[in-house]
């Protein structure tokens, strides 16, 4: 009965993980949610739902699976807020393109 321990134990531990990911997703929601964008939200939410639906399951792949595609659509949170948040002046995006060292050199004042 080891192997069928293991399984178990690591069926409650992708459980456990997925459920602290989705919490950290609604916070992060929850604080951020102004500053992201629309298509995001929905991708967070759908992510969320399904997140919650396949942790119920057995099928510990699923449940990886999930956690994985929702740990990639959170990270776009990130991403999003930091480009706002560096991209003060409107319409650098070219600007930042072109010179990474200029973006360097403000970064060393």
């Amino acid at each position: 009965t080891a192997p069928a321990e293991e399984e178990q134990k690591q069926l409650v531990e992708a459980r456990n993980d997925i459920d602290t990911l989705v919490f950290s997703v609604e916070k992060n929601l929850s604080e951020h949610g102004d500053k992201l964008s629309d298509t995001l939200k929905q991708e967070l939410a759908e992510g969320m739902e399904e997140a919650k639906k396949v942790k119920e399951s057995d099928n510990l792949e699923e449940i990886k699976a999930k956690h994985e595609s929702l740990q990639a659509a959170s990270l776009k949170i990130g991403q999003e807020i930091a480009g706002q948040g560096s991209g003060g002046e409107a319409g650098d995006s070219q600007e930042e393109k072109e010179g990474e060292q200029e973006a360097e050199f403000k970064e060393k004042k």
